[in-house]
């Protein structure tokens, strides 16, 4: 069994919570401010992807400097020892991980709505748009012929006029009435 194969026999309403799920993971992996360690014992702020903030990264690195130049030291620190490159690798990294996975959310949730909205009945109020008087299958009651040896099927889902008011039609699933209901089109008030 494929991926595709697997994801579509997942119920939709699932799918769309999973995305919505990814997508707050993401945020928070995006939003969350990141720390690195300084010079020293200190800890160094490097804002969060969103909002990146190296000030405390760039006073640390300066910070090493004036303090090894004082004790006659060498101020040369490696490149990826300075607290602005591990701000950076720390804010890179949590841009690689949470935009990823902030779009398969998305997504995810995207064709979980898709999916829901294609298998569920139409709403109804849905006749404040204009729709065609195709879908509408008119009925002939038949009278019933105790004779007949040939099994009579359900009629399949469609709008069929309303027993309860002429003037509607109503949603049959194949199996069943829904609530749903429409003005029937052509309808006139002598009906």
């Amino acid at each position: 069994m494929s991926i595709l194969a697997r994801i579509r026999s997942i119920a939709p309403k699932k799918i769309i919570w999973a995305g919505i799920a990814l997508a707050v993971l993401a945020l928070g992996i995006l939003a969350v401010p990141a720390s690195v360690p300084g010079y020293g014992f200190s800890k160094v702020s490097c804002g969060s992807p969103f909002a990146r903030d190296n000030s405390e990264a760039r006073t640390d690195d300066t910070l090493f400097y004036n303090y090894n130049k004082a004790l006659g030291r060498s101020t040369d620190r490696p490149f990826e020892a300075s607290a602005y490159t591990k701000c950076t690798n720390a804010l890179s990294l949590r841009h690689g991980i949470g935009w990823p996975i902030l779009l398969i959310g998305i997504a995810g949730a995207a064709y979980g709505i898709r999916e829901w909205n294609r298998t569920r009945p139409p709403r109804a109020d849905a006749a404040k748009a204009p729709y065609s008087t195709s879908h509408v299958a008119e009925v002939a009651l038949q009278p019933h012929n105790t004779n007949s040896a040939q099994p009579v099927s359900p009629p399949g889902a469609g709008w069929y006029p309303d027993q309860l008011d002429p003037k509607k039609v109503r949603w049959f699933t194949g199996a069943e009435w829904t609530d749903a209901t429409l003005p029937r089109p052509n309808a006139t008030p002598n009906q």
